[in-house]
């Protein structure tokens, strides 16, 4: 692995290391309820919660911060990282039933207004990525694709934000087979559909 992704290696604080358990009944008890029916949608939800948490948690470790030189602007970065191939994925699925012509419009109605700076940065992103990720979705409903096209097209060059992004391929395609095994992947369409290893870091 590359030094670039320190903060992602195994053992690193910043990964978040919940019970896998909840995770995944959480992500059962979203795609029971959600009217999308999408496993992949169903965990990418549940995980944005767990990075919320989990960089309230790292708030209130200092020890863990001042080891990397981490300040709040740092977390901002960090838990933008991890989100946003998660909000890329929920997104892309919304999106994807929607023609072109009216995915602006509807982009703008599912994204909360914000003034952090970086949450700003993300939105722009996937704003500018949002025709594509629903194009994506359509193709590989695991998200794979998607988690390979923000990674290349990324323009958050901020090494913490670069190292969330890797640090939730780590943790969702660690747990993605484990919902595959529970929940069967015997649909028609085939939703766990990887059609590269997403958790090659390089």
């Amino acid at each position: 692995m590359s030094t670039f992704f320190r903060l992602a290696q195994p053992g690193s604080p910043l990964i978040p290391h919940d019970n896998k358990d909840v995770i995944l009944d959480a992500a059962i008890t979203h795609l029971e309820s959600c009217d999308t029916k999408e496993p992949a949608v169903s965990l990418a939800h549940v995980l944005t919660t767990v990075i919320t948490i989990h960089r309230v948690i790292l708030t209130l470790e200092p020890q863990h911060l001042a080891k990397f030189g981490f300040d709040a602007s740092c977390l901002d970065y960090l838990e933008q990282g991890f989100k946003l191939p998660l909000d890329a994925i929920q997104i892309g699925a919304i999106l994807s039933h929607y023609p072109k012509d009216e995915r602006g419009v509807v982009f703008e109605q599912i994204i909360n207004p914000t003034h952090n700076y970086q949450t700003i940065l993300s939105q722009e992103l996937l704003r500018e990525n949002a025709n594509c990720v629903a194009n994506l979705f359509d193709i590989d409903r695991s998200g794979a694709l998607i988690f390979e096209h923000m990674r290349k097209y990324n323009t958050i060059h901020h090494e913490v934000f670069v190292n969330g992004m890797e640090i939730a391929t780590i943790v969702y395609w660690n747990l993605v087979h484990e919902l595959a095994k529970i929940i069967g992947d015997n649909h028609s369409w085939s939703w766990l559909n990887a059609p590269y290893d997403p958790t090659d870091l390089g």
